[in-house]
Order: C-alpha cells, then sequence, then structure tokens
C-alpha cells in the first residue's frame, strides 16, 4: 500500500504526532534534510492557532527514511 506523503526514492521524511489522539502520520518527503527540517518547522509554528493546550498539539519531526531524528535546532 502506497502513501500519498511519501515518495518512496526520498531520503526524508517528516511525521506528525497528534497529541490529543496519539497517533503518527506521515506528512512528507524530501529529497534533503534541510528541505524536511523547514516543512517540520514551518507545520508546527502553524498548529498552535488550531490548539491553545500545548499537550494537545500536533508536533512535526523530521527523519531520515532509515528513522534517525534530524534536529529541527
Amino acid at each position: 500500500m502506497s502513501n500519498p506523503f511519501v515518495s518512496l526514492g526520498d531520503k526524508f521524511v517528516v511525521l506528525g504526532f497528534d497529541g490529543f489522539n496519539r497517533t503518527i502520520f506521515p506528512c512528507g518527503s524530501f529529497n534533503s534534510a534541510d528541505e524536511a527540517r523547514s516543512f517540520a518547522i514551518s507545520k508546527t509554528q502553524e498548529e498552535p492557532q488550531y490548539s491553545d493546550d500545548q499537550v494537545l498539539s500536533t508536533t512535526f519531526y523530521a527523519f531520515t527514511i532509515e528513522g534517525t531524528h534530524i534536529p529541527l535546532e
């Protein structure tokens, strides 16, 4: 089963972690760490407008396709 947010040839993926229902979901895949990091940062910055509770907010993280976390800062 394919996922429309992740391309098999890409090397980096951004995952969202939903604080409300505790789910993890793919948000996009990228060819560079900088692209993935920038996307994760921008999505995380958009999120507070949807939830005023930090614990319930969705946060976004960048990873290599092998699963290594890429720090956003």
